[in-house]
């Protein structure tokens, strides 16, 4: 099998989908791509970009298992927001410009060992954003080599181990 190219979109699940659109264009200047209303009004789908990247954004829906952070009972996920070519007066702008929007600031900018500046913050709903300078496919200080067989090779396996766990899964149910 050919090695395809892959995107993620991450889904955030949020008790006032509305409010979050808000939030997502103050605090981090994501603006609305679609959003889809159901027949009250509210929004059933949304999805928000910033440059490259895209977020989809939509309410709880159980019967779908999908719950707003601020109604579980720990963190469940987090996001991590690489700031491509910024400098550390651009990082902890953009602090200053979530706090300012209504985020609660868990980890201020700082300095890290591997030579970046990142910060923390969870929105007015309890979704929890690191944001900072590194970026994980290589920094302009390090190099970050890829070995295109063996890339492709273990894309193949992927497949054959997803199908094993699957019929492992059925079989114990």
């Amino acid at each position: 099998m050919r090695p395809v190219m892959l995107h993620c979109y991450p889904c955030l699940t949020y008790a006032d989908p509305d409010a979050a659109l808000v939030f997502l264009r103050e605090a981090f200047d994501f603006v609305p791509l679609v959003v889809h209303r159901d027949a009250e009004g509210r929004i059933a789908h949304a999805e928000v970009a910033r440059g490259s990247v895209a977020l989809m954004i939509g309410p709880p829906r159980a019967e779908r298992g999908w719950a707003a952070a601020s109604s579980l009972p720990q963190r469940h996920a987090s996001l991590y927001v690489a700031l491509v070519a910024a400098t550390s007066h651009d990082v902890d702008a953009l602090c200053a410009r979530a706090w300012e929007a209504g985020a609660l600031v868990t980890r201020p900018p700082e300095d890290t060992p591997y030579g970046t500046r990142e910060f923390t913050v969870r929105d007015p709903e309890g979704q929890e954003w690191h944001v900072g300078n590194y970026h994980p496919l290589g920094n302009a200080s390090t190099e970050v080599l890829v070995d295109a067989d063996a890339h492709a090779d273990a894309l193949a396996n992927v497949g054959d181990d997803a199908r094993s766990m699957s019929t492992m899964e059925h079989a114990s149910s």
